[in-house]
């Protein structure tokens, strides 16, 4: 958490992962927010938004990535890399579209427990 000069709060919350392979797995989202003082008593204005875990976004981009190189060396060399080519570049796409469902379903998540959080 860090104080400002405007007597606003700003804090990051996630969930460490010692390994590699567990951020595919676990809960990949980074919340970032503000929380400001308002002028009436008691109350705090509160601004959060949330973002994915690189590694997230890299695990599924490199199967993208070496698909379509494989792919591009099948046109250059020999139609034989065709078939490991599109079988990285569908890995990637599945790989891609369960990360953003993921994504959206931990947003809900996180957004239920701040405001049961905030009600106190």
């Amino acid at each position: 958490m860090d104080h400002d000069k405007n007597d606003s709060v700003t804090f990051k919350v996630r969930k460490r992962v010692l390994y590699g392979p567990q951020i595919i797995f676990r809960n990949h989202i980074i919340v970032n927010g503000k929380m400001v003082k308002s002028d009436t008593e008691n109350e705090t204005e509160v601004e959060i938004s949330f973002t994915q875990h690189f590694l997230t976004k890299l695990d599924a981009s490199v199967y993208l990535g070496f698909g379509l190189i494989i792919i591009i060396l099948g046109i250059i060399r020999s139609a034989i890399l065709y078939i490991p080519g599109g079988i990285l570049l569908a890995i990637g796409i599945a790989l891609w579209i369960d990360v953003q469902k993921r994504f959206g379903r931990d947003i809900q998540k996180y957004k239920i427990l701040i405001s049961e959080i905030l009600e106190l």
